[in-house]
């Protein structure tokens, strides 16, 4: 999904949002503060290009979760069952 073909939810929350950041147009925190106003769903930002001040960032703009790569599997499923409760 590009950041100009966001969906619009309407009242359904949706299970999950998958976006994949590096298009050459937007860099993916760009899309938080939209996605967010379409949908209360949880957003897990999966990351190789992350620092401390970009998860910071994340968070203050709306992210739910944030893992820099490599992350190991037990954090991965930690986060996604935080998420979906």
């Amino acid at each position: 999904m590009s950041g100009a073909n966001v969906p619009h939810t309407g009242s359904q929350r949706p299970p999950y949002t998958t976006y994949i950041p590096h298009t050459g147009k937007e860099h993916g925190l760009d899309l938080v503060g939209r996605i967010r106003a379409l949908s209360p769903a949880p957003i897990l930002v999966l990351t190789a290009y992350g620092s401390e001040e970009v998860a910071v960032r994340a968070l203050r703009a709306g992210v739910s979760d944030y893992l820099r790569k490599p992350f190991n599997l037990e954090d991965l499923k930690t986060s996604l069952s935080r998420l979906i409760r």
